[in-house]
């Protein structure tokens, strides 16, 4: 009996919640948020993605997200035409039970200054409630989305552009134009700390010498960035070069891949495995993460190599 009224109670709690025109409001805000950002976040989750393209929308979302971060009047009238419609659908389904969405914000007082003895006591003022909500909500959460964008990708355009030459599809642009002076700065400064030898300087060397081998190379039935591995330029010739490879393969672009792995671990590393060696914990999760190359190979042949030996 106290688990259904306390559950009654909570249903009631979350019911007045999403009948209150504020909640309207923060949903009309988040969903023009969501409308702008939605395809970049597909975007930056497509597999074969290119840098560069990528950087241009995150510099178009941004745009687009500054210049309607003070436009409230669409989100207020975004938000009264669907109080209209979601009080239309609720005297339509339920006639027996009064539900009705607010159609307006409630009135607020400011609080009233105390005066000390002496003092002339001031009017007490009635501030719009609309106004209120747009200064401290709306204009909060379009800021709060519009730096963060700012702070996490816009930073970094050259360093962007320095791994999108790295992208084969780019080599034949290159081949009919000079490097620019600039190419891999910013790269550079990332794969020092690995090898000393990793100037700009020397990646423009490398690469400008990869880019001209490119065609012939790309002729053997291998995958483009298994060529440097295959014949064993990381080692040898391009050693710089497959370096910046790695970093470039091995970057995460967005949280999802990370986020996703973490919660692969809930379910591999559980109570009952809860001595699982390291070892194995790690081929498991690689199996987890990477599903599909684990489903491409030939049972047969896995059995074949394992009987060789």
């Amino acid at each position: 009996m106290t688990m259904k009224t306390t559950a009654r109670i909570q249903a009631r709690g979350f019911v007045e919640a999403l009948l209150k025109y504020e909640t309207i409001l923060t949903a009309q805000t988040f969903l023009g948020i969501f409308e702008q950002t939605s395809p970049l976040s597909k975007y930056l989750q497509t597999q074969g993605m290119d840098v560069l393209s990528a950087h241009r929308m995150v510099i178009a979302t941004h745009k687009s997200l500054k210049n309607m971060s003070r436009d409230f009047a669409s989100v207020s009238a975004a938000a009264e035409k669907f109080v209209l419609w979601a009080n239309e659908k609720l005297q339509e389904q339920d006639k027996e039970v009064e539900l009705e969405v607010e159609s307006a914000l409630p009135s607020r007082r400011r609080r009233k200054k105390t005066t000390r003895p002496g003092e002339t006591p001031h009017a007490e003022t009635v501030t719009s409630p609309e106004l209120v909500y747009e200064v401290t909500v709306h204009n909060q959460i379009m800021d709060t989305a519009t730096e963060t964008l700012h702070r996490r990708f816009l930073g970094h355009g050259t360093r962007y552009a320095d791994l999108a030459f790295l992208d084969p599809r780019n080599f034949t642009q290159l081949e009919s134009s000079s490097l620019p002076p600039l190419m891999f700065q910013e790269l550079s400064k990332c794969l020092l700390r690995f090898d000393s030898e990793a100037t700009a300087e020397n990646l423009q060397c490398e690469f400008s010498n990869f880019a001209l081998q490119w065609e012939k190379l790309k002729m053997y039935p291998l995958d483009e960035y298994k060529i440097l591995r295959r014949f064993n330029l990381m080692s040898n010739a391009y050693h710089l070069l497959g370096l910046a490879y790695k970093f470039l393969l091995t970057l995460s672009i967005t949280q999802v891949a990370c986020e996703r792995t973490f919660s692969l671990l809930k379910f591999i590393k559980t109570r009952l495995r809860s001595k699982l060696s390291q070892e194995h914990l790690e081929a498991f999760m690689l199996m987890a993460t990477e599903r599909d190359i684990l489903f491409s190979l030939d049972s047969d042949v896995i059995i074949d190599k394992v009987a060789e030996k």
